[in-house]
């Protein structure tokens, strides 16, 4: 299995892949789903290059926007949640260890859908809303309303 670059080829790759292709960016928990036998995929296509799915910018409404590819070191070391929420930085300091907030990315824990994720609490408590983009369509989704059961969420299928 060899991972392949979004960047160079787009989310038609994904469509084309169908049941034998899954997106990641970190894969720190879906390659654990991968290794335990939870999930089984032929290709993996990495996100991380794809535009706009990093960075974590202050909002002119006071709120903050985190790309779904920001590493929690990303989210643990910010400047801009630390002045907006300071409290999202310490929680997320405790996710895990260095190596794995270094390479995993909120999007991934939140996409997996873990019912003990800890971001996901803090989001939930915080009503942070979700924006999410499949080809032109957008959809902004509270998080109460993302989670829909154990490791599933309002996500629709590709």
């Amino acid at each position: 299995m060899k991972p392949i670059p979004a960047s160079r080829t787009g989310s038609r790759l994904l469509a084309e892949l169908g049941d034998d292709g899954a997106a990641y960016c970190g894969g720190t928990e879906l390659l654990l789903a991968m290794k335990l036998g939870l999930a089984s995929y032929q290709h993996l296509v990495d996100l991380k290059r794809v535009h706009g799915l990093r960075g974590i910018t202050a909002l002119p409404s006071g709120g903050v926007h985190i790309g779904a590819a920001s590493t929690h070191r990303e989210i643990e070391t910010s400047a801009v949640l630390q002045a907006s929420y300071p409290e999202m930085s310490a929680m997320i300091s405790q996710v895990a260890n260095v190596r794995v907030r270094s390479v995993g990315t909120l999007g991934g824990n939140l996409c997996f859908a873990d019912p003990h994720s800890d971001p996901a609490s803090f989001l939930l408590a915080a009503d942070a809303v979700f924006v999410c983009q499949h080809g032109e369509t957008i959809r902004h989704i509270l998080t109460a309303s993302f989670f829909t059961g154990w490791c599933e969420t309002a996500l629709a299928p590709r």
